[in-house]
């Protein structure tokens, strides 16, 4: 990604807009329940802490995962055979 960009679960606007739909559903279903801007931004904090912690162990998990290897250097390394172009 580049520096313009960024996942969508690291975007602030995107945890808010999911716990302000969050606690409108809480308030449908229970309307004694109220929560003020301070307890909001408390659990967009948090929530983004734990989607950031997924992340990263998404990634350790994709790198442990992966069948090819990842190499630092462009072209074949020492183990990898030539290839050979074809002969029509």
């Amino acid at each position: 990604m580049d520096e313009q960009t960024k996942p969508w679960w690291q975007s602030r606007a995107v945890w808010g807009g999911i716990v302000a739909l969050g606690a409108t559903i809480l308030q449908a279903i229970n309307p004694q329940l109220q929560l003020d801007d301070e307890t909001r931004g408390g659990l967009v904090d948090a929530l983004l802490a734990v989607a950031q912690g997924a992340g990263a162990l998404m990634a350790i998990y994709g790198r442990v995962a992966a069948k090819n290897r990842v190499s630092v250097r462009s072209g074949p390394q020492k183990d990898t055979p030539p290839t050979q172009p074809n002969a029509a």
